[in-house]
């Protein structure tokens, strides 16, 4: 595989739905451009780090998650196991989205589209009057979240009222895990060719989208609310309250951590598939920064429709995120425009593949695994593919029934945001605090108790400190993240007299060990054979060798505290204690 293709398929892989309906939200959610601040320190000392961590991993050991982390220590495999399985998992919803991306895709070719006005007898509304038509065409036609009789599906005071399979839902599904097959089957010889399709062609769809977007009426008004967080009623935010909570940093983090895609595998198994010596610092701070770009500039194509929307008083305006605004109120926007079979079709096919990639891509994590594994060693990749296409697909089911819609966002809450989040702590745990370990233990007393002082300390300040801040007072819980530095400070300056070295030698075999042996690898790789040291290097190392082994875990922790703290609060989405 190419260095540009590499790029290429991890950015298809990374820029994903969330970055089309997330991002943007969550700039207006948060005042504007006040959220970059929170953002871009989450990208640079969260996203980037662990990019590069995976990365570097992945071609180090040429092995998938599993194989990566049990060359760190054997205990670690079951880690790789975690991330490799939650990814599959995910795969098994996100590609009833992509499915239903298809059924739009084919809708587009009716004329007049499903959701037209011309349906309904005021304008509105089809057979619900408590539904404007593209909720009754999602929710009620495909999702099937509302009954006939135009009620809502309870799946609060009960497990589900009904149950209800959706065949047009499934056989779509099926057909994007056939699709998936296809192009996963000859594994990343196949794929590589795919993906010179599939990451440009959304790309330019997305620019189109906002060169229409930018020409609607009231345009001007969606893309303030986009950029200063002004509300429908043109209200600017509060910027002190907003920067000053905790959820709007916790909300950053996790859009950095789920829209990257870390921790599940995919980047570890692609780069595993890479040559021993390609340069990876570089490579990794493109697809983090194009990923981020491509998710700033999506926010145009979504807002100016939004604030199209409020002009023409649409009831659908306030659909601002999420699947509410990919299948519900663009369609609206789609409705009224000229030409609306062609953005119709514009919209299906740029919601199609940025899905397609990042879920092909993710199947590559256990595709490798399973090349990596003696269980598999005999299979081609044809079956390993195969098996995992069947598989998934028959666990896609679930989601297809009219109670699937809330057990897709009930797993999708809890996977990504403590599974996942979990993951990433003992991922970075085994780069900067088990890899080395034993070698530097070995050396001597004076080493070992300097290293078990600094593991200890820390590790028991990240666990109790987010608790305590977190669940003691939510609203201030951003003070633990102050107060943790001096203790650092002090665990450090205990490990650094314990030791008995120079400040040096203690800074290399027990500050830094295990990231700096992995920082020095990817700085050398950077530069050709015997070329001397720049002096970015060192800031590099540095950089990277703090955020992974001290900076990372503890923010992790704190947004696993600080989800779990609001899921005691407030059940999750006031679902039946079943789900």
């Amino acid at each position: 595989m190419s260095r540009t293709t590499f790029i290429l398929a991890m950015v298809g892989y990374a820029v994903g739905l969330g970055n089309f309906w997330r991002f943007p939200y969550l700039c207006y959610t948060w005042g504007g451009a006040l959220f970059f601040i929170p953002y871009f320190v989450c990208l640079f000392f969260i996203g980037i780090p662990v990019t590069l961590m995976e990365l570097a991993l992945g071609q180090k050991f040429q092995r998938g998650d599993v194989g990566v982390f049990r060359g760190i220590h054997p205990r670690l495999a079951g880690v790789g196991g975690a991330s490799v399985l939650a990814a599959y998992y995910i795969v098994t919803y996100y590609n009833i989205i992509i499915g239903w991306s298809l059924i739009y895709l084919v809708m587009a070719f009716i004329n007049p589209l499903p959701w037209s006005t011309t349906y309904t007898t005021d304008g509105k509304h089809k057979d619900c009057d408590n539904l404007f038509i593209t909720e009754e065409v999602f929710y009620k036609d495909i999702a099937r979240t509302i009954n006939d009789d135009c009620t809502k599906l309870d799946t609060s005071s009960v497990i589900s009222e009904t149950s209800v399979f959706g065949w047009e839902v499934y056989l779509a599904t099926l057909a994007v895990w056939i699709i998936v097959y296809f192009i996963m089957w000859k594994g990343v010889k196949s794929s590589s060719y795919v993906v010179w399709i599939t990451v440009p062609l959304p790309v330019i769809f997305i620019f189109v989208m906002v060169m229409n977007g930018l020409t609607l009426e009231n345009a001007d008004d969606g893309i303030r609310m986009y950029l200063k967080g002004y509300d429908a009623e043109g209200n600017p935010p509060d910027l002190a309250a907003n920067i000053s909570n905790g959820k709007m940093w916790a909300q950053a983090c996790g859009q950095i951590f789920f829209s990257l895609g870390i921790c599940m595998g995919t980047m570890t198994g692609y780069s595993s598939f890479n040559d021993v010596n390609k340069p990876i610092i570089g490579d990794g701070i493109k697809i983090a920064l194009i990923n981020s770009g491509i998710s700033f500039f999506a926010g145009f194509a979504v807002f100016s429709v939004v604030g199209y929307l409020i002009g023409i008083d649409s009831p659908v305006s306030d659909e601002t995120a999420s699947v509410g605004l990919a299948f519900v109120a663009y369609p609206a926007a789609i409705e009224t425009m000229p030409g609306s079979n062609f953005w119709a079709f514009i919209l299906a096919v740029t919601l199609f593949t940025l899905g397609i990639d990042s879920s092909f891509s993710i199947l590559e994590a256990p595709a490798t695994v399973m090349s990596d594994s003696a269980m598999f060693k005999g299979w081609s990749k044809k079956v390993n593919a195969l098996l995992l296409c069947i598989t998934g697909s028959l666990c896609s089911i679930l989601f297809c029934f009219n109670w699937g819609f809330t057990f897709f966002d009930v797993i999708d809450n809890y996977l990504n945001t403590y599974l996942m989040l979990l993951i990433g702590v003992f991922e970075t745990m085994g780069a900067g605090w088990v890899y080395e370990a034993s070698e530097i233990t070995a050396k001597s007393r004076a080493h070992k108790m300097s290293l078990y002082v600094l593991a200890i300390g820390y590790w028991s300040s990240t666990i109790l400190i987010p608790c305590l801040s977190v669940f003691t007072e939510a609203e201030k819980g951003w003070i633990g993240l102050i107060i943790f530095v001096p203790i650092l400070i002090m665990f450090w300056v205990i490990s650094f007299f314990l030791s008995g070295l120079s400040f040096g030698e203690w800074k290399s075999n027990i500050a830094c060990y295990g990231v700096r042996k992995l920082s020095r690898s990817m700085t050398k790789l950077s530069r050709n054979p015997g070329e001397p040291r720049r002096c970015w290097e060192t800031v590099f190392e540095h950089w990277w060798g703090f955020s992974i082994k001290y900076f990372v875990p503890y923010a992790l922790m704190f947004l696993l505290t600080f989800s779990l703290n609001n899921d005691l609060r407030n059940a999750y989405g006031d679902y039946h204690i079943f789900w």
